[in-house]
This record gives C-alpha cells, sequence and structure tokens, in this order.
C-alpha cells in the first residue's frame, strides 16, 4: 500500500444487502507497510539463516507462512501465504485447530517478500463445515506401508510391467454388387497411438531449454495420494515434486553446492525467484532435478489396464517403485487418464487425508476413498444466475441449478460426473461414470455440452469468469483393506 494513501478498511455490516464477499478476506502487503499500519512489530531470526528471519512478531501474536490450497484460496501472484497466530498457540507449536507449525513446509523470510494474510485454520478443507481434513495426528510408517504393498502384490520398480495384449489394427471391407457381377474394394486402417499432454511436459523439458519455465510446473496435474486413506486430491506438478517421497529421490543428487537444494524447493514453492535466472550453475541443477522427477512420474497415472500407477520413494530401499491401484476399489481412477489436453502424474504422501462424509474413507478406518478436484463448468451455465458486483467490473455467477442433486456433467472422453450433494460453500460431492461411447453422439451432432476438470491455472484477466467449482468424486465400491 502507498504510504501517501490512508488505509483501507472493509466492515461487512456496511454492504448492502446482497453484496458481501462470497470468501474469506485477506491482506497483500509487504512487511514495510504492514509494520507502518500495525507496528510495532519485530523480525524473529531464523537460528539457520543468517539475515532471514523464521516469523514476523506483532499484536501478541506472530505472522508464520501458511500451506496454500489453490482449490480453496485464492491465487497467488508473487505472495507468500501466511496466517496469523497468537503467543500462546505459537509457544505449543500448534494453530487454532491442533495442526502442529511443524508439519509444514517451512521456508524463511527475507523481509522483500509479499505477504497474503488471512489464511483459514482448516488445513485443506472447503469451509467450515466441510468433511475434507487433514488429520495431523496420523504418522503412517513407510516401512509397514510398503510390506502391505509387497504381500498384496502391488509393489514393483519403476519401468517393470506384466505383458499385455492390444488390438494391432482393425481392417475394414467394403462389397458392392451390381447385377451378379461384384466388386469389392479394401482398405485397411492402423491407429497411430498420437501423443498425450504428459509425453509433451515431459518431451518439451528435456529437450527444449528455452521453455523450461517453472511456472509450467504450477499447472495441477499432479495427484497427491494420502498413503493411510487412498484419498486423493489434485495438486500442481510443484507441490508433487515437494512431495516426501519425491524429495527422498533426489537424496542422492550432485547438487554442487549444498545450498542448491534449499534453492530448489523454494524455487518450487514460488517459482518467480530470481535465484534460477542469476546463477546459471543453479538453474542447471535444478533443471536437472526436475526432470529426474518428471521422469519418474511420467511411468505413473492410469495404465492400458486400466489401473493407477503411483510412484514411491523411501529410504527403506534405494530403488524407485510403482504401487498399483486398482478401479475396482477406487472407480474414480478412470477420470484421470491421459488425453491430449489432461493427464496425472500421481505420487503417494505422509498426509492423512480424511472424508468423513457417509461412507468416506477416515484414519484407520475402512469405507470408499474419494479424489478431490475441481470443475469448471460449460460457459454456457455463465450469467443465468444474478451478476455480482468486483471491485472494478461485474461478473457473472453460475447458474445455481448446477448445484442439484442429480445433476449430470459431460466430460466427452473422459465420462460423465453425477452430483450426488451439495456439501455446502461450493462443494460437491459427485460420482464417476465412463461413457459407453467413445466419441459421444451429442458431440458428434454438435449438441454435447463438454465440461472439464480444473487441471490448469488460467493466468488472463478473464480467468474470474470461470472460476472453478470444487468437487468429491467418491468410488462407488470401498477401497480394500490392506
Amino acid at each position: 500500500m502507498p504510504r501517501h494513501l490512508p488505509p483501507w478498511t472493509r466492515c461487512l455490516g456496511v454492504c448492502p444487502p446482497g453484496c458481501a464477499p462470497a470468501g474469506p478476506l485477506y491482506l497483500s502487503t509487504n512487511i514495510d507497510s504492514f509494520s507502518d499500519i500495525w507496528g510495532p512489530l519485530w523480525m524473529f531470526k531464523d537460528p539457520d539463516s543468517p539475515g532471514k528471519y523464521s516469523a514476523y512478531v506483532v499484536g501478541g501474536g506472530s505472522i508464520v507462512q501458511w500451506q496454500h490450497d489453490p482449490l480453496k484460496n485464492p491465487m497467488l501472484v508473487e505472495e507468500r501465504f501466511c496466517h496469523w497466530i497468537n503467543n500462546e498457540e505459537l509457544e505449543d507449536g500448534k494453530n487454532g485447530k491442533s495442526v502442529p507449525i511443524s508439519s509444514l513446509p517451512y521456508f524463511p523470510f527475507d523481509g522483500t517478500e509479499r505477504l497474503l494474510i488471512g489464511a483459514p485454520t482448516e488445513g485443506l478443507s472447503m469451509g467450515s463445515s466441510s468433511p475434507w481434513t487433514t488429520n495431523p495426528r496420523c504418522l503412517v510408517p513407510i516401512s509397514k506401508f510398503r510390506t502391505r504393498l509387497q504381500e498384496s502384490g502391488r509393489l514393483c520398480i519403476v519401468g517393470a510391467s506384466k505383458p499385455y495384449h492390444y488390438n494391432d489394427s482393425n481392417q475394414y471391407q467394403l462389397q458392392i454388387g451390381y447385377s451378379g457381377v461384384n466388386a469389392s474394394a479394401t482398405r485397411q486402417y492402423k491407429r497411430l497411438p498420437g501423443q498425450t499432454l504428459k509425453e509433451i511436459l515431459i518431451e518439451l523439458w528435456a529437450m527444449e531449454p528455452e521453455v523450461r519455465d517453472p511456472r509450467i510446473l504450477e499447472d495441477m496435474h499432479g495427484i497427491e495420494i494420502s498413503m493411510c486413506t487412498h484419498n486423493a486430491q489434485r495438486i500442481s506438478l510443484a507441490q508433487v515434486l515437494r512431495l516426501n517421497c519425491m524429495q527422498n529421490l533426489l537424496r542422492d543428487f550432485n547438487w554442487s553446492d549444498p545450498t542448491y537444494r534449499t534453492e530448489y524447493l523454494l524455487t518450487l514453492l514460488d517459482t518467480n525467484r530470481p535465484k534460477r535466472l542469476n546463477d546459471a550453475q543453479f538453474k542447471e541443477k535444478f533443471d536437472d532435478a526436475v526432470m529426474l522427477g518428471l521422469r519418474m512420474l511420467s511411468k505413473t497415472g492410469v495404465d492400458r489396464q486400466d489401473k493407477l500407477q503411483v510412484f514411491l520413494s523411501s529410504s527403506c530401499t534405494p530403488k524407485p517403485e510403482l504401487v498399483t491401484m486398482v478401479p475396482k476399489e477406487h472407480s474414480w481412477i478412470g477420470l484421470l487418464k491421459d488425453t491430449t489436453t489432461e493427464c496425472a502424474m500421481a505420487a503417494f504422501s505422509q498426509s492423512c487425508l480424511e472424508f468423513k462424509y457417509q461412507n468416506g474413507v477416515s484414519c484407520g478406518g475402512a469405507g470408499n476413498s474419494a479424489l478431490r478436484s475441481a470443475m469448471i463448468p460449460h460457459s454456457s451455465y455463465l450469467c443465468r444466475g444474478q451478476m455480482k458486483k468486483t471491485q472494478d467490473s461485474w461478473i457473472c455467477g453460475w447458474d445455481s441449478s448446477i448445484l442439484e442433486g442429480g445433476k449430470t456433467f459431460s466430460l466427452g472422453e473422459r465420462g460423465k460426473l453425477r452430483t450426488k450433494s451439495n456439501l455446502g460453500g461450493g462443494g460437491l460431492v459427485m460420482e464417476w461414470s465412463s461413457s459407453l461411447w467413445k466419441i459421444p453422439f451429442g458431440k458428434i451432432s454438435g449438441r454435447e455440452q463438454v465440461h472439464r476438470e480444473y487441471t490448469e491455472v488460467d493466468h488472463s484477466e478473464d480467468a474470474r469468469l470461470a472460476l472453478p467449482v470444487p468437487i468429491i468424486v467418491i468410488s462407488d465400491k470401498p477401497r480394500g483393506v490392506m
């Protein structure tokens, strides 16, 4: 905030009816401007990084970093996501919802960053009453998890695969007969496999140095899967590369400079960090480390047998491994098939993702697993609802009918979704089913309204016209007990 301008305040009590904001409010500021308004303020020095700070102390508490959830929280524009915690909770090492601060990835402040303050304390949930939560008390030993996988025959080294049959080619024959005279023509067609988005992303990073932009990794083409519950959620590729199993993959990586490993994680957290551009040697190491991670993740996703292959790396073994998840236990796997516009790079995490809704899976329990994602409805669903006023323009609202139970959404070749219930706060519980035809009749006739999963962050100015609707796709079958 410029110093020559007075501070702005916003009070919901004076807003005209129907004009209150739909979501929580946040403060975007740098620490100098913040201290001018809310001072006095102290910077708590980081013991391991001279010249950097672990927290900003102000008003009986401290501003600390917080985990950013792109499905729930606003998009970051060169900002660090933060939360204010009072001294009592900070001394206990916990926030207001008993989530240990130590469970969050820690990166010190340097005093020059822009802060986005106001992070909610519900962790990864989509609202105060959302049944999707993270259980910080769960600590699943990776060794025990691997033993169960080995005993069930679902664990192998990356690259290994069982034999399979496939259709090599198709033949079509046309016969025409006139008054006893027959003529026939035979034409043979072979289907070229084409290239999926996943293959193109790997190829671009490997072969085209000019397009190795870390912002590509901000797209939500990653899948985090909980080792405890097998619940899953869409996250960015940058977030996948920061998971513990991906960091373990780099345990013997030659960084050449010990500080590069920390800078690598910081760059994945903030892709606009200048060190990658200013230090040629770090840039080379960063690109190589990302390439190693992407090559491992390229082996993941839905295979030819419609099973989901998930990456796992741990200190239990030096070899990188793949875990097999089957659709008869997790029907939402079919939604993750690779196409030219969507893909899934999946890895396990030690976060215990719980879905406490009807038959959903919670820590240590059985039930139906779920995939947390978001959907961009077809543009025809815009502007049917009420118009909403923003700071500088009007935007269109969604048609409220899309929130009703029983509503079906076609995803084209990726199947369809059907709304089961509305959780409130924009979250929908849905179930997935495949399309009977690879090319739906409605698409051929031009009448089908194809919706899409939210898998790519839109950085354009018109992005607010297509705000994603949070969804949780629950399996129609219970998961197996491992």
